[in-house]
């Protein structure tokens, strides 16, 4: 989770913006159909890299930050809320719209 702040204008409105960079690998995701449902629904929000410089280049994802080599193999989900003027109604905004991505893609199609 990232905030901008700006100390010119504290006041200002970019300062309650929050964005999360989210790991698809790391999601309570059930099976591969339901990755792939998750990269559906996500739609511009899902990039194989990790947002970034180098955002569609899957090598910049190997050990991020010391952390499981693996954890970028199914790309990453960025997210953003600006709309709440307060950062922590934003941040809870970003968390809800993650629980009910992650709730759709799991139920899928039921034929």
């Amino acid at each position: 989770m990232t905030q901008t702040i700006d100390l010119m204008w504290p006041e200002h409105r970019i300062n309650h913006r929050r964005s999360a960079i989210i790991p698809v690998a790391a999601l309570p995701l059930k099976d591969a159909d339901a990755i792939k449902r998750c990269k559906l629904i996500a739609g511009p929000r899902w990039t194989p890299g990790r947002p970034g410089v180098d955002e569609t280049v899957y090598q910049t994802n190997r050990g991020y930050n010391g952390g499981p080599e693996d954890i970028g193999k199914e790309g990453w989900l960025k997210m953003t809320g600006e709309k709440l003027d307060n950062g922590r109604m934003n941040r809870k905004m970003i968390s809800d719209n993650l629980d009910r991505l992650i709730q759709a893609a799991n139920v899928g199609l039921q034929c």
